[in-house]
């Protein structure tokens, strides 16, 4: 995968503030075309059973506004940078999800800021674009950035289609020679599998592709994985931290916990998930 196009989800103006220049260091890094996307979030007043008008009228003025503001930063930001790139907004105050899903189809990989400080609203769309886009995405924080293709890649492996997508998505990002450590957390020691086995399988594939592949086994609970993984990469200063995104179903991720949920919210570093 050659990374030309990247879309941008900007869900308000406070993570606006940091990840439009996050987001124009990546494009840089790649020489890609950036599609800002800003979604609607309406909060709905009733009376009754029905909105009242006022009140929706009232609310998509503040959207459209708030998108006006947004557009400006993220216009100067492209000027001042050189790049190439155009700005999109949700019409309308209904539909912020299916305004997502379609503007971001064609693009190589969709940038997100970590959702800690978001909305519950706007970290449930945040979800739900990473579960059903069929497309990388990025997740930047506010001190972590991409601005070049990553040396040094951190892989947590699982033998599932969300992994083994998030290793090939992660190969078009890599740079040439890029040192990948697959690392693989188990809750007990019973569930290493001696022998060749499809991790073992990757690293030759890869090691084929030009990297230069480690491979590493770990305890970890469930609840531990996410922080495992950080740690694993902090520890090698890694510049990129790959994973497969919600393998499980909403409502195990719900009861028990979400290596992704977790990922998302604090992105100590840039992480790639796929799906």
């Amino acid at each position: 995968m050659t990374t030309r196009t990247l879309a941008l989800v900007l869900f308000d103006t406070a993570s606006a503030e940091w990840l439009i220049e996050k987001a124009a260091e990546t494009a840089l890094g790649y020489d890609a075309h950036l599609i800002a996307l800003h979604p609607f979030n309406p909060v709905l007043f009733t009376s009754g059973i029905g909105a009242e008008p006022m009140i929706v009228s009232t609310m998509l003025e503040w959207e459209e506004t708030e998108s006006k503001t947004i557009r400006t930063q993220f216009e100067e930001v492209v000027r001042r940078n050189g790049l190439q790139g155009e700005y999109r907004a949700q019409t309308g105050l209904y539909g912020a999800e299916r305004f997502l899903l379609s503007s971001t189809r064609a693009a190589d990989m969709v940038i997100l800021g970590a959702t800690a400080e978001n909305s519950p609203d706007d970290r449930v769309l945040a979800h739900r674009l990473i579960r059903e886009i069929g497309r990388p995405a990025l997740i930047l924080g506010k001190k972590t950035g991409l601005p070049t293709p990553p040396k040094q890649i951190v892989v947590g492996w699982t033998e599932t289609r969300e992994a083994t997508r998030a290793v090939h998505d992660m190969t078009g990002l890599a740079a040439p020679g890029a040192q990948i450590t697959l690392i693989s957390l188990h809750a007990r020691a019973s569930e290493v599998e001696p022998g060749l086995t499809a991790r073992e399988d990757l690293a030759a594939a890869l090691d084929r592709a030009g990297f230069s592949v480690t491979t590493t086994d770990r305890p970890a609970t469930a609840e531990e994985r996410a922080e495992d993984l950080v740690r694993c990469a902090l520890e090698i200063d890694a510049d990129l931290l790959v994973t497969g995104a919600f393998g499980h179903s909403q409502v195990y991720d719900m009861l028990v916990g979400a290596v992704t949920r977790d990922l998302l919210e604090s992105a100590p570093l840039p992480v790639l998930m796929s799906r």
